[in-house]
């Protein structure tokens, strides 16, 4: 059942790995993240110029040191060099596939939230179905400012259960209308050396 649905699928992962230099290891030996077409590592900790690299995958980084930095890997053909941006407080990486973009970030708290949503709006494009995934560091059930800024535009958030050990829903997935229509399941897994939960965005190949 496992191989016909990633027949049909492309895979797309996130988690929060506290540190990408200290469980490399774990990341590699883990079948569930490794059978990804697309998966993303948020709280990296690399420090600008570090790179990781895991075999079968083009790796792409946006790293400010401790405590910050995404990193993202794919086996699917791009049809752009990915985009990045790095502050003190956010990272995200901007993927473009011929059926699909992703937008992969990990967010500190007091983010510059102007500086994300207008970055935001330079990549999105309505008409393309688009996913945004990652750790934002405040809990769905919170009336935010980018939870009204993503509803504004079309994105609806897929995750329901807590994705943290602490009991919150930090770790999210965003998907717009154009997405949807394609097809998406979510699945969210524990990653035993992790205190976040690997979330998974199944998107329906054409």
């Amino acid at each position: 059942k496992q191989e016909q649905k990633r027949s049909l699928f492309w895979k797309v992962c996130y988690l929060n790995v506290s540190s990408l230099r200290s469980k490399q290891l774990e990341v590699s030996n883990d079948n569930y993240l490794m059978d990804s077409d697309i998966f993303s590592l948020g709280e990296t900790h690399l420090m600008p110029e570090e790179t990781i690299a895991f075999n079968g995958y083009s790796g792409h980084f946006a790293s400010s040191g401790s405590w910050r930095g995404t990193a993202a890997y794919t086996k699917i053909n791009q049809c752009d060099q990915p985009h990045t941006i790095v502050s003190e407080n956010h990272s995200a990486i901007f993927i473009k596939t011929n059926d699909f973009d992703i937008i992969f970030l990990y967010l500190s708290k007091g983010f510059d939230q102007n500086s994300l949503f207008k970055q935001f709006d330079d990549w999105i494009d309505k008409a393309k179905p688009t996913a945004i995934i990652g750790d934002v560091n405040w809990n769905f059930s919170e009336n935010t400012k980018m939870k009204n800024f993503l509803n504004v535009r079309g994105f609806s958030q897929l995750i329901e259960k807590p994705t943290y050990d602490d009991g919150t829903l930090i770790d999210h997935i965003y998907v717009n209308q154009s997405l949807s229509e394609l097809g998406v399941v979510t699945e969210q897994e524990a990653a035993y050396y992790s205190d976040h939960d690997i979330v998974t965005l199944l998107i329906a190949k054409k």
